[in-house]
């Protein structure tokens, strides 16, 4: 068990919150990049992806207001 903690500190933890956060922007931003494209030189709106950045920012708005109220 002293080998996982040493694989698994506080650092790594840190690195895979920050890697995953900043995955979840780029994406985000490639979503809207993407329905911006599709409704200015096809005319279409993507439904789905709107969706998914509906999603998105409820869940981000929704996390952001617990961690302000409860922490």
């Amino acid at each position: 068990m002293k080998l996982f903690r040493s694989w698994f500190d506080e650092r790594f933890i840190m690195h895979r919150l920050k890697s995953t956060r900043f995955a979840m922007v780029i994406t985000a931003v490639a979503m809207g990049v993407y329905v911006e494209y599709e409704f200015f030189v096809h005319h279409v709106i993507p439904w789905e992806i709107m969706a998914f950045l509906g999603v998105l920012v409820v869940t981000k708005l929704g996390a952001m207001l617990y961690y302000r109220l409860f922490n």
